[in-house]
């Protein structure tokens, strides 16, 4: 998911990938620090992130962290969410729902895991 850190400005990408029991947190990209996002590596239940510098990037590797879902608000002030899928169909969440909407992105039928 590509959005715009509602502070910063800058690109923001979040790479999930699904499992048992739902959506799976595996990577956080960006490229300047700002309000909730991590500083180095972080302890997140049994998990630790691992928290890499290259190529002027930050990269938080979570490693397959279950989340189950994840919960956002669609498009807030100047903020797009943009979903990209396998195969590279690419959905703008602003395309399906009013700006400020909240929604939850979960898998329909995985254990554990909300419908959405």
């Amino acid at each position: 998911m590509e959005h715009t850190h509602s502070v910063t400005k800058r690109p923001v990408d979040e790479v999930f990938s699904v499992g048992d029991g739902g959506i799976l947190m595996q990577e956080l990209r960006f490229d300047e620090f700002g309000a909730n996002l991590p500083a180095g590596p972080q302890r997140i239940g049994d998990t630790t992130t691992t928290f890499l510098h290259e190529n002027g990037e930050f990269r938080v590797l979570h490693h397959g962290r279950p989340l189950g879902t994840v919960p956002l608000r669609v498009g807030g002030p100047k903020v797009d969410h943009v979903l990209t899928l396998p195969g590279g169909t690419r959905v703008r969440l602003l395309d399906l729902a009013p700006r400020g909407t909240f929604v939850e992105l979960g898998v329909r039928g995985a254990p554990g895991a909300a419908s959405a």
